[in-house]
């Protein structure tokens, strides 16, 4: 009861502020509460979003607990800003989502954060947006110092990381004081949503592929990066 409680507060904040997006944090979710932050997420329109969000905490050595961060529920293709679906044409909407949902069943994936999800600090997520298609690493959560620094060591490695990838636009956005950054790679040549079924095919293999290849690629020099800012990290 007392979970559901809190959903129904967060239900009446997000109504009372005409909110976009809606985040519940908890220490854990139960399967109902995540079928229901889904249908939610199914219910309302593409621009408001509904995320499930479980926080616990760790401690390393003698350190003060820090609190980790795990995304349990998002929406279906999550970031959905980053397609660009609520700002697409009304007759265009259904091809975006119709994309979208076929790209996971073809990958197999009934929980697409389980792909996307990278450690707790990145997400993968791929678009396809205006002529290009592309899968990007979202690196957040955490200071703007940290994210500069995890970018940095990964940029270290551009020349080795780019070599394991087919051909592909790179593009390495670091954000300054922003406490996030993106690397992304761009799919070769003009696409668009309403491309005939063999050629969204087409992209949908690329797209499967590379979020393979990013995962593969990124995942173990992440969590090397991560483990050692933990060891170097002073005083607590």
């Amino acid at each position: 009861m007392y979970c559901h409680t809190h959903l129904g507060q967060l239900l009446t904040y997000a109504a009372g502020h005409e909110a976009k997006v809606a985040i519940w944090v908890a220490t854990d979710f139960t399967e109902p509460h995540k079928e229901a932050i889904k249908w939610l997420n199914m219910q309302t329109p593409e621009e408001v979003e509904f995320y499930g969000v479980k926080i616990r905490a760790i401690r390393i050595d003698d350190s003060k607990p820090a609190p980790i961060f795990e995304l349990v529920v998002v929406p279906d293709g999550w970031p959905r800003q980053h397609q660009t679906v609520a700002k697409a044409p009304a007759e265009d909407r259904g091809r975006y989502r119709e994309f979208f949902g076929r790209l996971w069943e073809e990958m197999g994936v009934s929980e697409p954060s389980s792909v996307l999800h990278l450690g707790n600090e990145c997400f993968l997520y791929p678009n396809l947006r205006g002529s290009e298609a592309w899968v990007n690493l979202w690196i957040g959560h955490r200071r703007a110092a940290d994210i500069n620094h995890i970018f940095d060591a990964l940029k270290s490695d551009q020349e080795a990381i780019e070599s394991e990838f087919s051909a592909g636009k790179w593009d390495w956005d670091k954000r300054g004081n922003h406490p996030y950054a993106w690397i992304y790679i761009t799919r070769p040549g003009p696409v668009s949503i309403n491309d005939p079924p063999e050629k969204l095919e087409e992209i949908r293999a690329w797209m499967a592929k590379t979020i393979i290849q990013f995962r593969e690629t990124f995942n173990p020099r992440i969590e090397k990066i991560l483990a050692e800012m933990e060891v170097q990290e002073p005083g607590e």
